[in-house]
């Protein structure tokens, strides 16, 4: 706590970013403005759903490019043993 206590008091400049430059699809960038906003749509909810890896559809795209080469971050080791096992034997299966 005293550490970032020292790091927010060297701060001397804050930037509001103001537009987002990320997200291309735009269904999904007016999902996040309105979560943003705390509206929420049963439309919103359907297309958060079609993201939960597990579903059929998005376990196809992700073998496809560029979410097949995207990096993953996780806060558990275990969680990052089992992604990395899974990328050997798939990297095995495809030789």
């Amino acid at each position: 706590m005293q550490c970032a206590q020292k790091l927010i008091s060297q701060m001397n400049c804050v930037v509001e970013l103001s537009q987002q430059m990320r997200t291309e699809d735009l269904r999904y960038l007016e999902l996040l403005n309105r979560l943003r906003g705390g509206q929420s749509t049963t439309e919103g909810y359907q297309l958060l759903c079609t993201r939960i890896v597990g579903n059929s559809k998005l376990q196809a795209s992700l073998r496809q490019k560029p979410w097949n080469e995207a990096p993953i971050l996780v806060f558990r080791n275990t969680l990052r043993t089992q992604i990395n096992n899974r990328a050997v034997l798939n990297k095995a299966m495809e030789m």
